[in-house]
């Protein structure tokens, strides 16, 4: 046996090294790359608790309307509403419009309005009131004398009707309880008439005081377009 020849490997041990160590030098590598996309990529993002605060406050910040009332005539509850609500008060008359909230099913509002024959005070309520199990919740009531809102006629008692829902708030058409302004009248389009107004009112805080109340410009053109035709049908 010569000196320069090679030892033939043991049992066991790998033949090529090399193959071996280069084999694993590619793994760290891919490793190496996996890990700095995708720190990059996470830190391109922004914290869950940003993302989370800003897709919330746009959802508090993007209006959401309602304004096609219900007549009661129209309304499957109509009587049952009015039944109920009479164990608060007997002889309250449900007005126009039943408005939906967009944002809760089964829950709707609407407005009612009770006066003893030839009483000079009017008794005007405004209820939350649910589809599901029909409970209900007064939300506003007073009773008015006339004169007691500026803007409509001193000798006139008042009337609230629900016409719409804003955000959170409850567009209220104020008017006398005698008032009929005609077939194609529109509510929202009332308020341009010095003895008729709108107001808004928060619905979590139904007491703190009523604002008047500007519609969309793009409610109001819509409107505007349905009493035209309305009118043009006549």
């Amino acid at each position: 046996m010569h000196m320069n020849e090679q030892m033939p490997p043991k049992e066991g041990q790998p033949k090529n090294v090399g193959n071996i160590i280069i084999g694993v030098l590619l793994v760290v590598v891919i490793i190496l790359l996996f890990s700095f996309f995708s720190g990059d990529q996470q830190a391109s993002l922004p914290v869950n608790g940003d993302v989370s605060d800003e897709t919330a406050e746009d959802a508090v910040d993007e209006p959401v309307f309602n304004f096609e009332g219900i007549h009661p005539t129209d309304w499957g509850l109509t009587e049952r509403a009015q039944n109920g609500v009479q164990s608060l008060q007997a002889g309250q008359l449900l007005q126009f419009y039943v408005v939906e909230d967009p944002t809760q099913d089964d829950v709707v509002y609407f407005a009612t309005s009770h006066r003893e024959d030839d009483a000079d005070e009017v008794l005007l309520s405004v209820y939350e009131y649910r589809t599901d199990n029909f409970n209900f919740e007064r939300l506003f009531r007073r009773s008015y004398e006339p004169g007691d809102i500026d803007g409509l006629p001193e000798e006139a008692l008042p009337v609230m009707r629900v016409v719409g829902y804003d955000s959170g708030s409850l567009v209220l058409l104020v008017q006398a309880n005698d008032d009929s302004p005609g077939p194609c009248a529109v509510p929202l389009l009332l308020a341009d008439s010095e003895s008729r107004m709108l107001w808004g009112m928060s619905i979590e805080e139904p007491y703190g005081g009523f604002e008047e109340y500007e519609p969309p410009a793009e409610i109001l053109e819509a409107k505007e377009v349905a009493q035209e035709k309305c009118q043009s049908e006549l």
